[in-house]
């Protein structure tokens, strides 16, 4: 297996402090499902995950910050109408039909889930993450999110829990995903660590063999569980690209 750790290189434009530290205090609303949060959960309450992804074949959907969004009025690329309706049926529907999706959460906007999703039954299933990174947050375990191990590690522990869930395929949107031609070293290594790790998979061996560079927090984790062994493709529910053909 490749080695784990693709860095977050994209420079995204942020909320103002101010704005910012109004929705990350919010207190969650009163729901009528329940949020697991797969970093700290004890596993003997994924039973129901487990048996959710088997009747599924393995395959589970990823979501990678679906609401990220910036200050109004500075952001690079806003969320679209077309793709914010087809977010929020999509993971309303998942949630209370208990199909196996687990969304990635910056861990400051864990409680403004709550605010933004509406289903009335099922179970929300969450990793969280470091601020403006697809990085899962463990806060007990990798003390120095900086440190390349600690970056490497944490990957590892996800990539562990999925194929102890049973996990084969995953289908991964969210914000950002942004797809280029490679323009550097950095990225031209990436592109050669990947041939070796998903020439068996069906669908990463079509994202490899396109020589094009997966970026931003959701081309991240495409990266991520392409080295550690995953099958994976794209979702049409990603932003602003959703396909090897949105170039």
């Amino acid at each position: 297996m490749g080695e784990i750790g693709i860095k977050q290189r994209v420079s995204q434009p942020k909320w103002s402090e101010e704005t910012l530290s109004k929705f990350i205090n919010r207190e969650p609303l009163p729901i009528s499902y329940k949020i697991i949060e797969l970093n700290t959960v004890n596993p003997a309450e994924l039973g129901n995950l487990r048996e959710s992804i088997a009747r599924n074949g393995g395959n589970i959907d990823v979501m990678v910050h679906p609401y990220y969004q910036t200050k109004i009025g500075s952001e690079i690329h806003p969320q679209t109408t077309e793709y914010k309706k087809m977010r929020d049926e999509f993971i309303k529907s998942s949630v209370e039909n208990e199909r196996p999706l687990i969304i990635f959460e910056e861990k400051g906007s864990f409680n403004l889930l709550s605010h933004r999703i509406n289903a009335q039954k099922g179970t929300l299933y969450v990793i969280t993450t470091t601020s403006d990174s697809p990085n899962p947050f463990f806060k007990d375990k990798f003390k120095d999110e900086k440190k390349s191990s600690s970056f490497k590690n944490c990957w590892e522990v996800i990539l562990d829990l999925f194929k102890n869930l049973g996990v084969y395929h995953i289908t991964v949107g969210g914000r950002y995903l942004l797809i280029h031609q490679p323009t550097n070293k950095f990225q031209k290594q990436v592109l050669e660590n990947f041939k070796n790790v998903a020439l068996d998979k069906k669908h990463g061996k079509e994202i490899v063999e396109s020589g094009l560079v997966f970026d931003g927090c959701v081309g991240v984790t495409i990266g991520n569980f392409l080295l550690g062994g995953m099958d994976v493709s794209i979702s049409p529910i990603s932003s602003p690209s959703n396909s090897l053909k949105s170039l």
